[in-house]
């Protein structure tokens, strides 16, 4: 399992392509094998991931909305 963690600072240009707030996001991802089934000598390996994260603004512009999401 690994751990992440990211931050956004709102420099788009134009403004209008950005969410006008810093953006804070942690999360985790971890990667589990598939068994192996019929397969020829040689084929890669089969894996299977699942990822979660939460991500919210904080701070920025004050007319712009606030971002608060999981996925």
């Amino acid at each position: 399992m690994t751990s992440f963690v990211e931050l956004t600072f709102p420099t788009a240009d134009p403004k209008s392509q950005g969410t006008g707030k810093y953006r804070f996001c942690a999360g985790a991802k971890t990667v589990l094998p598939v068994p192996p089934g019929p397969a020829s000598f040689g084929s890669p390996k089969q894996s299977f991931s699942v990822q979660v994260q939460q991500v919210f603004s904080f701070a920025g512009d004050p007319a712009r909305n606030d971002i608060n999401y999981r996925y």
